[in-house]
């Protein structure tokens, strides 16, 4: 999965500018349709166009909206990584020395206060 996350930082700006730029178009075409249609006082398949191009800028709208930057794929995989490396055994471990490390250190000091 991380091969694929690393690709995917390489091409979320992309994606994001292609499906905004697909929107504008869209948006564009069915401008123009609609203007057509106007003249010619609407047919059937200008409203299949209008149907189909709907769905189309849905869905690019989808893309252009909830692909993340390039900046936020990276915190993905750093977390991802980061959460495999603490579920390690030696990282429990470490965990553990540290965790009673800290609990000596905090009996010391308040001794150290009485």
């Amino acid at each position: 999965m991380l091969p694929f996350f690393i690709y995917f930082a390489g091409i979320a700006e992309a994606l994001k500018d292609f499906s905004i730029f697909g929107a504008v178009l869209i948006v564009g075409a069915i401008a123009i349709n609609f203007s057509i249609d106007l003249a010619e006082g609407g047919n059937s398949a200008s409203q299949n166009f209008v149907k189909k191009s709907k769905w189309l800028l849905a869905v690019t709208l989808f893309f252009a909206i909830f692909t993340p930057s390039q900046q936020t794929v990276y915190e993905m995989i750093a977390g991802e990584v980061a959460q495999t490396v603490v579920e390690t055994d030696t990282a429990k471990k470490a965990l553990t020395v540290v965790n009673n490390w800290l609990d000596s250190e905090s009996v010391k000091i308040k001794e150290d206060k009485k």
